[in-house]
């Protein structure tokens, strides 16, 4: 299975606990399953762009930015 990863254009991160707070302050304040606070987060970290077709993330509107699809 590493091997499988390993040669997908996926690239791994530590979880520190900076990213621990920030997830913590979307799932106490938004109304987000765990899963998608810790994707939102990482896009915050990361200044990534977040690709979803989830209306969820609109409550973070303004503080990541979204790739929107159908």
């Amino acid at each position: 299975m590493a091997h499988l990863i390993s040669t997908l254009p996926i690239r791994l991160v530590d979880v520190d606990l900076n990213l621990i707070r920030q997830v913590a302050v979307y799932k106490t304040t938004k109304k987000m399953s765990y899963a998608d606070c810790i994707a939102a987060a990482l896009a915050r970290f990361y200044k990534a762009e977040l690709v979803t077709g989830d209306d969820d993330f609109k409550q973070l509107d303004g503080e990541i930015k979204v790739l929107w699809i159908d």
